[in-house]
């Protein structure tokens, strides 16, 4: 993991912290596309889901293709409302054309947090 990433992702998963100083931090450090990549991973399987809706929230900042099929596969599998409106914004700012199979893929309940 990127050191200056790993130096803000305490702060930047944490919702007590202020949005404004991890986020900073982030457009300063170059291409941390596959530290978000592996830091969403390991959020995903703590099942913190706040936490997960930040980082998603945090692809905005790269909004690479490459975070398409991920995303979609997030919004396939975990279906909490915060972070279901994240996926969606992100992929709006992403702009690829295979996010629309995913979703008017997208049904089913949504789950509350």
């Amino acid at each position: 993991m990127n050191e200056r990433f790993a130096a803000v992702y305490a702060k930047l998963i944490n919702p007590k912290v202020s949005w404004d100083e991890p986020i900073k931090v982030l457009r300063s450090i170059g291409d941390f596309s596959d530290d978000l990549v592996a830091a969403i991973k390991e959020q995903i399987e703590a099942q913190n889901h706040v936490a997960l809706t930040r980082l998603v929230h945090t692809v905005f900042l790269t909004a690479n293709k490459k975070f398409t099929p991920f995303l979609c596969e997030l919004l396939d599998n975990y279906r909490y409302d915060g972070l279901l409106e994240a996926i969606a914004d992100v992929l709006i700012d992403i702009k690829d054309e295979r996010a629309v199979l995913c979703h008017t893929h997208h049904s089913g309940p949504i789950a509350e947090d």
